[in-house]
């Protein structure tokens, strides 16, 4: 008679190459037939990170998480952005579930900057076993080199500020604030060409806390603010 069987898959038996063998139990060595070959599969699954809109900075740790359905021993990890991708490294499966998951330093390479970034989760064993994170961001990073931490600026006088960039960016934005930019500060001037550096024409605004900040154009989630310096 024609039957079925509702077999519990078990988790440690992933194989590209599976056949399944079924016999007669009065005579398993004559009466037997075996299936087609199978997969068994593991699956990558959520809670992913980065989460969707997420922002990743170049030249810090960005931390990818999964889950895994079955025993995936090893992953690769790619990112993808439009018109390029990344090869991040390949570690063991469980990784993705553990606190800090797997800690990507975002590197500063061409093309790495956008708002249109996912990472690939894929079984080394099984390339069709594979997932997305959602679609995250990676901004440029900053470092303001002067005004240095206690400085003293004139004003009413031109003062060249200038700071590293790290990540290709084109355009910044510039602001001072007397307050820890507890707000959005003032700005300085905007669509600002990113030559690292800028004269500034100190205004009067005097005080004993002032800051300074570059932020990315097209997405002010990548920033630095320099140490507090006087005018």
């Amino acid at each position: 008679p024609n039957g079925t069987y509702n077999w519990y898959v078990p988790g440690d038996s992933l194989s590209t190459s599976v056949y399944l063998n079924l016999t007669h139990n009065s005579d398993p060595s004559n009466v037997y037939n075996f299936s087609k070959k199978v997969r068994i599969a593991g699956k990558i699954l959520p809670p992913f990170k980065p989460e969707l809109n997420d922002v990743c900075t170049v030249n810090e740790t960005c931390n990818i998480k999964w889950l895994t359905q079955g025993n995936i021993l090893n992953v690769s990890l790619r990112c993808y952005v439009p018109g390029k991708t990344f090869d991040i490294a390949s570690c063991a499966g469980s990784k993705g579930s553990e606190v800090s998951g797997y800690e990507w330093v975002i590197p500063n390479e061409v093309g790495i900057i956008t708002n249109n970034a996912t990472v690939r989760i894929i079984d080394n064993n099984d390339a069709q076993v594979y997932n997305y994170t959602p679609q995250f961001s990676i901004v440029p990073t900053f470092n303001i080199t002067s005004p240095a931490l206690g400085e003293s600026l004139t004003a009413n006088s031109n003062y060249t500020i200038r700071w590293n960039t790290f990540g290709q960016v084109n355009k910044v934005n510039l602001y001072y604030d007397t307050n820890n930019f507890a707000g959005a500060g003032t700005l300085i001037v905007s669509n600002l060409t990113d030559e690292q550096n800028y004269v500034w024409y100190v205004n009067d605004t005097l005080s004993n806390n002032v800051q300074l900040r570059v932020a990315y154009m097209d997405d002010e989630r990548g920033y630095d603010d320099s140490p507090v310096f006087k005018i």
